[in-house]
C-alpha cells in the first residue's frame, strides 16, 4: 500500500525535499565550500534557501560558516544550510557526526545538505553535484597479498559515511605476485552487513580479470561496482588460489540521503 499527502501539505512536503543546483566541494585544508545558487528548502518545510554566493565554511571558526560548538577532531563531519529570518542571511554549519545542530543565534531554519571526513588534520577533497559526492583521489580501503583462498577485507566506514549515504562506488585492481603473471582471475567481491559476522556473508559479485599482469607499473583493473548503504565491510577474493596475487580496494565516491 502507497502513503498519501494532504493537500493541505503538499507545499509543505515538496520544500522539504527540495535541492536543486546543489553544489558543494572541499579544496582545502579547513574548508568546505557551498556554491552561489545552490537551493535546499529546509526541513521543518517552510523556507527555500537560496546560496546568494560561494559560502565558506571553515572548521576552525566558530559558529556561523564554522563548527557549531567544540574543537575540531578527526572524523565524519555534516554540512547544514542554516537561514536567519531576521536578517534574511543563508550561511553554512560544520556539526560533528550524528549530532544534532547547535544553531547559532537567530538561525532557526536547516537543512543537511554534505558530509565531508577530516583526516590528520586536514579535510579530504570531494566534489559534490546534487546527492552523488567523488573523492578528488579515490580513498583505499586495504591493499594486500591473496592466497590460499582467503578473503581480505575492511570497514568502508573510512570512506562512506553510513547511514547518511546510499551505496559507495567502490573499485580495484589485482597482479600477479609470484609467478610471472598472464594469468586469468576471478574476483570475488561480498559484503558484510552491519551487525552481521564475516562468516554468514551473503550473495557476490564477480568480475572476470584477464591477463593479470605480473609489473606492477601495469596493475589490471577489475571493474567498479556499488555496495549498497548498509553494507560496513567489504571483502575481494580471487581464484584460482594456485599462486599468489597482490589485490587493492579503493572507494571514488558515494551516494547521500538528502
Amino acid at each position: 500500500m502507497g502513503s498519501t499527502v494532504p493537500a493541505s501539505r503538499v507545499n509543505e512536503y515538496l520544500v522539504k525535499k527540495l535541492y536543486q543546483d546543489l553544489a558543494v566541494e572541499s579544496v582545502v585544508a579547513t574548508q568546505v565550500i557551498i556554491r552561489e545558487d545552490s537551493v535546499v528548502g529546509s526541513d521543518d518545510g517552510t523556507t527555500i534557501m537560496i546560496a546568494p554566493a560561494d559560502i565558506n565554511v571553515d572548521i576552525t571558526v566558530s559558529g556561523k560558516n564554522g563548527l557549531d560548538t567544540g574543537s575540531p577532531a578527526d572524523g565524519w563531519y555534516e554540512l547544514y544550510m542554516i537561514y536567519n529570518p531576521s536578517t534574511e542571511e543563508v550561511a553554512g554549519l560544520l556539526v560533528a557526526f550524528g549530532l544534532a545542530p547547535i544553531m547559532p543565534s537567530g538561525f532557526t531554519k536547516k537543512r543537511f545538505i554534505s558530509t565531508v571526513r577530516r583526516s590528520s588534520g586536514n579535510f579530504l577533497q570531494y566534489q559534490q553535484d546534487g546527492d552523488r559526492v567523488h573523492f578528488e583521489f579515490s580513498q583505499g580501503l586495504f591493499a594486500t597479498t591473496s592466497s590460499s583462498g582467503n578473503y581480505f577485507g575492511a570497514a568502508v566506514s573510512s570512506a562512506v559515511p553510513w547511514p547518511r549515504s546510499k551505496e559507495g562506488f567502490m573499485h580495484g585492481y589485482a597482479r600477479a605476485n609470484s609467478d610471472g603473471g598472464n594469468d586469468t582471475l576471478i574476483c570475488f567481491i561480498r559484503g558484510n552487513h552491519h551487525g552481521t559476522p564475516v562468516s554468514s556473508l551473503g550473495s557476490h559479485i564477480a568480475f572476470l580479470i584477464d591477463n593479470v599482469p605480473a609489473n606492477a607499473l601495469d596493475d589490471r583493473p577489475f571493474g567498479q561496482f556499488n555496495m549498497p548503504v548498509d553494507v560496513g565491510m567489504v571483502s575481494c577474493g580471487l581464484n584460482p588460489f594456485s599462486v599468489t596475487h597482490f589485490i587493492s580496494l579503493a572507494c571514488a565516491g558515494y551516494v547521500l540521503l538528502l
